[in-house]
């Protein structure tokens, strides 16, 4: 039996399958959860994850261990899906016309639609919602909201200018509170 994390990650860069496995059990759970935020259904997810497990078999040796393993699987899964999104969509996201920047500050209606999205909601609804967004929306989503990346930061993954990306959370935000209404989580506000 394999004794600490440290000798697991040690093994792994000897290719060692053993030590692959223990990896893959221990942290398959939460990298499908990355998978299945960024792909339309569960097929692309494994896909995903396949592909994700062998970037970090392949990476495992530049692992420096100045974060903990799960923080680096996971930037390396969300990079994968990236890729992924790339190589079947295109090679840059959502090519056009430049959108104007977006107001800094969130709305109320926005703050209640995170209070939903995050508070009220299961996490199985919730991911249904983001899964039904369309792709530009979900990856803004999924950088933004639960990555914690920046609008610079997404901006430069995507090749995208920071106003397209504020632009797209908030139509992402905007398709997200119709969804709510439909649930009958939320209801719109008299005009």
């Amino acid at each position: 039996m394999l004794q600490s994390e440290q000798e697991i990650i040690r093994l792994c860069r000897k290719n060692d399958t053993k030590a692959q496995a223990a990896l893959f059990g221990k942290y398959s759970g939460a990298m499908m959860g990355i998978c299945l935020r960024y792909s339309k259904n569960k097929e692309d997810a494994r896909d995903l994850l396949h592909e994700g497990f062998i970037k970090v078999f392949g990476s495992i040796a530049r692992f420096k261990g100045e974060s903990d393993i799960k923080t680096w699987m996971s930037a390396v899964f969300v990079n994968t899906a990236i890729s992924y999104i790339r190589k079947h969509f295109g090679r840059t996201f959502y090519m056009g016309e430049d959108f104007p920047e977006t107001r800094q500050q969130e709305t109320e209606e926005e703050d209640e639609l995170q209070h939903f999205l995050f508070n009220d909601l299961s996490q199985n609804d919730v991911l249904e919602m983001v899964q039904n967004l369309p792709e530009k929306y979900r990856v803004v989503v999924n950088l933004y909201c639960i990555d914690g990346f920046t609008h610079k930061e997404i901006s430069a993954m995507l090749n995208i200018s920071e106003g397209t990306s504020k632009a797209q959370l908030s139509r992402a935000r905007k398709l997200l509170a119709t969804m709510l209404i439909k649930k009958k989580v939320i209801y719109e506000k008299a005009s």
